[in-house]
């Protein structure tokens, strides 16, 4: 049977209108909140008959716009004892008191005291109870059965006014399915709604030790016609921050976790909904600075003819009404638009998803301040924003076990101009599990990450190797110069620096005498040191003169394996089995491997991702799921380790050799090969391996790595910042400042070299083009003048001259002049000729007759 229930809505879509819940004859669908806490129906199936009521009335499935597309709009001033009490103009109490003339009923909506200041639609008939729904709420209300009383006041032909979201008017008149004479409907201009939970959890978490007496969102008293909040306490003490300083109203205004029906809003364009729209007139100085005394000035469409009456009959009777003003449409739609309030809405959310997970895991503020400020206790610096498998995912792990710890983390994104392929945007992985800042250029930019957080973690992967913050790009290690970025040279002395399993790769370090001398200088520096390889111990000690330097395990090993598992859940494939080969530097003798194994075992290959083609739930899918695994990367082996699989790994010499060594500690020595000989003859390649001895040095090394990790950002070295180690740190800042000021300025005399040099070009270009049209006029010229004198010998057709042998003779207007020529006479006319072939011939006039 076709399912008629309102569970056919995408949830995304669902507004919270709540008009599904009261309608349903069986009472089958009760209102629950999800993890976001927002509320949304459920559908309980022992009760539904499937009749469908629910999907009828639901606003997004079904609704008939039937209200102008272009309503006349008003700007509207009540007396300022009204406004100071309203969010803007005050025409909501005027509304109301209209009603209220006439023995009705308001709907609008007020806190909950008694339920932690919870937001709810509730009913008044009484003036002096209008204080309690008069004020904007910025989160979503509990409707409750409401419909159905107001459905039952207006049976009783009484006048009700319903004030609420365009969503929620639209849900009620779903729900009535008639129009009522004495129904106002009035739709409020609305950016969007927040979860009543977050506010919630917001509340407790700032005020909990406190006995709130009120709650306002815009007291004028506090910082005039704005978005503010203000919370009064029974002591008479009170909380007042405004806009740019509450973390609330600045996560409202973000609409980072808004609703996810309020990014693409069905009911904020024209026509509207309500019979009435109201709203704050932001901007309306800019048509007239005489409607805005910053006391607040409201927004009114008049959206039918039945609001046209009723505005019409409200404002020729109410003395508290001291501007009406009407106000061109177009005014409003290009002036008063932001958030898209009178157009179809398609917002776009950067981080919704992990903004989520982090107000799961830390308190709101401090989630706020990372998502619009980028404050984080941890910046995590390394290789972010690789597409490299092994540097996402051990750099995952260290975040995810940063978190487990309750350390807020963030990755730092170091992007050198001379780093073409790194962009964060290439994995979804990275927008669904990380925040990250802005991408860096260069180090002395990165100097205001020191006002942001207070821990910086250099980790993991081979960061430490010379080179790597350029991807070892010979162009950036010449042209940028190392500025170890990777040792946290950016960060201040007074940070707790921590290097957690920092790589070579290599028992070596190619670095040039000053760079050692930096690097060392560098690593002193930090509160904690930890390498990957124990190999690096020694080169540390040994190069850098650092004593106090242990190892750790490769960070993939410290996950949690169900948060693999999380991840792989994310995957759209679905086959199991096969020969997984997953080659960083593919050659034939790899694919040679590849087919041996094939058809030695009899399965099918897949690639798991060289190249990394695929995303990263696909590749760990594929490493899970493989009956066999062959592979050249080290992290390629770490994987097919952490998912115990039969596997064999290609040594890759060039990616570091060093690194191997950790899988003779795990006892696996012997699935590392050098060549494809080497696979055909060492006979225990295909035995079954037994991971029982190595898991239990994988979990000791696991427990051992976090415990240095969490000594490590609890315990910040002393590191007695002396007089002189101070001038150090100066010395080399005005260094780099200098460098940098020297290459923006090398790089400017290139700019204007190559401008000039594209000038003298263009220059050139022309003056070639010029002289090519005047050489060819000359040579036309030339041409006609030997025709001409061909034609008519002893004769030069130049303004009427000609010559004789001895005579030059030309007319001027009619007047004959002669002049008499000798060989001197001649000499000095021809030196004029510019062409020596028309001087030899001017000559051969005279003296060859």
């Amino acid at each position: 049977m076709k399912n008629k229930s309102i569970e056919i809505l995408q949830k995304e879509k669902c507004s919270g209108c709540s008009a599904c819940y009261p309608v349903c004859p069986t009472n089958a669908i009760t209102m629950e909140y999800d993890e976001e806490g927002f509320l949304y129906p459920i559908v309980n199936y022992e009760k539904c008959t499937n009749c469908g009521l629910c999907s009828k009335v639901c606003p997004e499935l079904n609704f008939e716009f039937d209200n102008k597309k272009t309503p006349k709009c008003y700007a509207m001033q009540a007396a300022d004892e009204i406004r100071m009490k309203s969010s803007s103009g005050g025409m909501f109490t005027i509304l109301a008191d209209y009603i209220f003339e006439r023995n009705g009923f308001v709907c609008g909506v007020a806190f909950n005291k008694n339920e932690n200041w919870k937001v709810e639609h509730i009913i008044i008939d009484k003036k002096e109870d209008l204080d309690k729904l008069r004020g904007s709420k910025y989160v979503q209300s509990d409707k409750k059965d409401i419909f159905k009383q107001i459905k039952e006041l207006l049976n009783k032909d009484k006048y009700v006014l319903f004030s609420g979201c365009p969503c929620e008017v639209a849900g009620l008149k779903n729900y009535l399915r008639k129009d009522y004479d004495k129904l106002i409907l009035v739709d409020l201009l609305c950016a969007s709604t927040e979860s009543p939970k977050i506010w919630e959890k917001y509340l407790k978490e700032n005020f909990a030790d406190n006995k709130i007496q009120n709650i306002t969102f815009r007291d004028k008293s506090s910082f005039g016609w704005t978005l503010q909040l203000n919370v009064y306490f029974e002591n008479g003490d009170s909380y007042r921050g405004n806009n740019f300083q509450n973390e609330y109203c600045r996560f409202f205004s973000s609409h980072i976790m808004s609703r996810k029906s309020c990014y693409k809003c069905s009911f904020s364009s024209l026509p509207r909904v309500g019979d009435i729209t109201i709203g704050d007139f932001w901007n309306i100085d800019r048509y007239d600075k005489n409607l805005d005394d910053r006391k607040g000035t409201s927004l009114i469409l008049s959206n039918n003819s039945k609001s046209d009456i009723f505005l019409k009959d409200i404002i020729n009777h109410n003395e508290n009404i001291i501007l009406y003003k009407e106000i061109p449409l177009n005014f409003i739609k290009e002036t008063c638009n932001s958030y898209g309030l009178f157009e179809k809405r398609n917002m776009k959310i950067n981080n919704r998803d992990i903004f989520l997970k982090k107000l799961k895991l830390f308190d709101f503020n401090k989630v706020v301040r990372h998502f619009l400020d980028g404050k984080a206790d941890v910046g995590l610096v390394g290789f972010n924003g690789n597409t490299n498998y092994g540097s996402i995912l051990n750099t995952y792990s260290i975040y995810n076990n940063l978190e487990k710890l309750g350390y807020d983390a963030t990755l730092v994104f170091f992007l050198p101009k001379s780093v073409k392929h790194i962009n964060l945007s290439n994995k979804k992985f990275y927008k669904k599990y990380f925040t990250f800042t802005k991408p860096y250029q260069n180090k002395n930019e990165m100097g205001e990450l020191n006002n942001k957080m207070d821990i910086f973690i250099a980790g993991s992967d081979q960061i430490f190797c010379y080179g790597a913050e350029y991807y070892w790009s010979p162009e950036g290690i010449k042209d940028d110069g190392i500025k170890n970025i990777y040792y946290l040279s950016f960060a201040n002395l007074d940070k707790n620096l921590i290097s957690f399993a920092s790589s070579y790769g290599r028992n070596d370090y190619y670095g040039d005498y000053k760079n050692r001398l930096m690097t060392s200088y560098d690593l002193s520096r930090f509160d904690h040191i930890s390498v990957r390889e124990k190999d690096a111990i020694d080169l540390v000690k040994r190069l850098f003169n650092i004593e106090n330097v242990e190892q750790v395990i490769e960070p993939v090993f410290i996950l949690d394996y169900e948060e693999w598992d999380k991840i792989i859940a994310d995957s759209s494939l679905n086959h199991k089995g096969k020969l997984a080969y997953y080659f960083l530097d593919p050659n034939e003798e790899k694919d040679e491997a590849v087919k041996y194994i094939s058809e030695k075992l009899d399965i099918e290959t897949i690639d798991a991702g060289g190249n990394f083609f695929r995303e990263v739930e696909d590749f760990l899918y594929i490493m899970k799921n493989a009956d066999f695994v062959i592979t050249d990367s080290f992290h390629g082996t770490c994987f097919s380790t952490i998912f115990k699989k039969q596997f064999i790994s290609f040594l890759n010499k060039g990616r570091g050799e060093s690194r191997y060594a950790l899988f003779e500690e795990l006892k696996l020595q012997n699935r590392i090969i050098n060549n494809f000989d080497e696979l055909k003859n060492k006979k225990d390649l295909f035995e079954k391996i037994d991971y029982t001895e190595t898991f239990e040095i994988i979990n000791k090394e696991k427990e051992r790595a976090i415990l240095w990790l969490k000594n490590a950002l609890e315990n910040k070295r002393d590191k007695k910042i002396t007089p002189q180690l101070s001038i150090i740190e100066y010395l080399i800042y005005e260094n780099d400042s200098l460098d940098l000021k020297l290459k923006e300025a090398n790089n400017e005399i290139i700019n204007l070299q190559n401008r000039n040099s594209d000038l003298q070009n263009n220059i050139n270009n022309n003056l070639k083009e010029l002289n090519s049209d005047l050489m060819n006029n000359i040579y036309k010229l030339n041409d006609s003048l030997i025709n001409k004198i061909n034609e008519k010998q002893n004769w030069i057709k130049l303004f009427g001259i000609y010559n004789t042998k001895e005579y030059l003779i030309f007319y001027f207007f009619g007047i004959k002049i002669s002049f008499r020529m000798n060989e001197e006479r001649v000499n000095k006319l021809a030196w004029w000729i510019p062409i020596r072939k028309w001087r030899d011939e001017f000559r051969s006039k005279f003296f060859d007759k």
